[in-house]
């Protein structure tokens, strides 16, 4: 699978997240990550918690997410 592949996965799994919580402005990395991990669309590592979709984040392949502080966010679309 290549990246962009993998990167349409992950955005149609944080839509279904945001379908599930309709009351959820954003997201987190890390419960994104455990959330699409579930789901069997990225695994997740038990070592860093989050840190497969945080590499997403860092090379600016997901929408509507921004770093506050030290923590991502991802945001509803």
């Amino acid at each position: 699978m290549d990246v962009s592949e993998k990167v349409d996965m992950v955005l149609r799994g944080l839509q279904q997240y945001f379908a599930e919580h309709p009351d959820v402005e954003f997201v987190s990395a890390v419960d994104a990550n455990k959330y699409l991990d579930k789901k069997g669309i990225l695994r997740d590592r038990k070592s860093r918690s989050g840190a497969p979709l945080r590499e997403l984040l860092r090379e600016g392949e997901i929408p509507n997410a921004e770093k506050v502080g030290h923590l991502w966010r991802i945001y509803r679309r």
